[in-house]
């Protein structure tokens, strides 16, 4: 979604949820509400393809995410002390615990085959 596009929705948005505040008499709840659901769900994906283009993927995040279970279990099993992935003070280690264990983690098949 380019930036004028974003823009002019915004403005769009404003100015309807400002009318519908000064004409709401209460008669039409479920229409209003309507209104409302689709003006989040516009503000909901301008906010989300904002944060895309200016957010860039942290590289060592991406790297993370395409590992093969079975290049985390070596990794977690030769990587030498301190390894940025297992220091728990950085945004690694969260990231690659739970990639590894949504993977299926150490299983004994892995742990036999990688050896030590």
């Amino acid at each position: 979604m380019d930036r004028e596009k974003m823009v002019k929705i915004l403005g769009m948005i404003a100015a309807d949820m400002e009318k519908d505040a000064k004409d709401f008499d209460g008669k039409v709840i479920a229409m209003y509400f309507g209104h409302q659901g689709a003006a989040i769900a516009a503000l909901a994906n301008i906010i989300k393809a904002m944060l895309e283009e200016q957010m860039p993927v942290d590289p060592e995040i991406e790297k993370i995410n395409n590992m093969t279970q079975m290049e985390m279990a070596r990794l977690q099993r030769f990587a030498p002390s301190g390894h940025k992935y297992f220091d728990s003070s950085k945004p690694y280690f969260e990231i690659f615990s739970e990639r590894f264990k949504e993977l299926g983690g150490f299983t004994p098949a892995i742990s036999k085959e990688i050896g030590w």
